[in-house]
């Protein structure tokens, strides 16, 4: 069987700069996981963005979503998992970075909540 010469090219050794990137990436990723999880960090205007595309977006394939709304009973880690989800549907370039974000300090919030001596 003869291999296609351009599909090689995707296992060749990474580059300089890919490896550069990654590095910085990791370093970045290990110093937001080293800080404490919460929805401050996070612009206001940016989370509620995110929350409006969610509302837009979801409810037409998740129908239990269709009368959703923040409520005062409504915590931190449930606004900042809607946001991320919310933040998939946006265009913006970097967009999908901060709701990855929004989706690990939702995680990690509930996570402290739920094994508090784990976490």
């Amino acid at each position: 069987m003869d291999t296609v010469p351009h599909y090689n090219a995707a296992f060749a050794a990474p580059t300089q700069m890919q490896h550069d990137t990654t590095a910085r990436i990791g370093h970045d990723a290990s110093r937001w996981l080293a800080s404490v999880p919460s929805i401050t960090k996070f612009d206001r205007s940016i989370v509620n963005h995110f929350m409006t595309t969610f509302m837009k977006e979801v409810p037409h394939t998740l129908t239990s979503f269709a009368n959703f709304s923040v409520q005062g009973s409504t915590t931190a880690a449930e606004v900042l998992a809607i946001a991320a989800v919310g933040g998939l549907y946006c265009t913006t370039s970097g967009s999908h970075i901060v709701a990855k974000a929004m989706c690990s300090d939702a995680r990690r919030i509930l996570l402290t909540r739920v094994s508090p001596s784990r976490c």
